[in-house]
Protein backbone atom coordinates (compact mmCIF):
# COMPACT_ATOMS: atom_id res chain seq x y z
CA UNK A 1 0.00 0.00 0.00
CA UNK A 2 1.25 3.47 -0.92
CA UNK A 3 0.26 6.68 0.85
CA UNK A 4 0.83 10.36 0.22
CA UNK A 5 0.03 13.47 2.22
CA UNK A 6 -1.99 15.98 0.20
CA UNK A 7 -1.55 19.72 0.77
CA UNK A 8 -3.73 22.62 -0.37
CA UNK A 9 -2.09 26.04 -0.15
CA UNK A 10 0.55 24.66 2.25
CA UNK A 11 -2.09 23.18 4.58
CA UNK A 12 -2.26 19.42 5.14
CA UNK A 13 -5.68 18.50 3.71
CA UNK A 14 -5.71 14.72 3.80
CA UNK A 15 -4.15 11.46 2.74
CA UNK A 16 -4.23 9.66 -0.60
CA UNK A 17 -3.94 5.87 -0.41
CA UNK A 18 -3.37 3.39 -3.23
CA UNK A 19 -3.97 -0.32 -2.76
CA UNK A 20 -4.95 -3.28 -4.92
CA UNK A 21 -8.50 -1.91 -5.25
CA UNK A 22 -7.46 1.56 -6.46
CA UNK A 23 -7.19 5.00 -4.90
CA UNK A 24 -8.91 6.56 -1.90
CA UNK A 25 -8.65 10.12 -0.59
CA UNK A 26 -9.66 11.09 2.95
CA UNK A 27 -9.77 14.62 4.28
CA UNK A 28 -8.41 15.29 7.75
CA UNK A 29 -11.24 16.58 9.95
CA UNK A 30 -9.08 19.44 11.28
CA UNK A 31 -8.57 20.66 7.72
CA UNK A 32 -12.31 20.60 6.97
CA UNK A 33 -12.99 22.59 10.15
CA UNK A 34 -10.40 25.25 9.28
CA UNK A 35 -11.31 28.65 7.84
CA UNK A 36 -10.94 28.84 4.09
CA UNK A 37 -10.57 25.10 3.48
CA UNK A 38 -10.62 24.53 -0.28
CA UNK A 39 -11.61 21.30 -2.00
CA UNK A 40 -8.97 19.04 -3.47
CA UNK A 41 -9.54 18.99 -7.22
CA UNK A 42 -9.62 15.80 -9.26
CA UNK A 43 -9.51 17.71 -12.53
CA UNK A 44 -7.20 16.13 -15.08
CA UNK A 45 -4.64 18.14 -16.97
CA UNK A 46 -5.11 18.39 -20.71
Amino acid sequence: MKQANVYVHNSLAGILTEDDLGYEFRYYSDYLKSDGADAVSLRARA
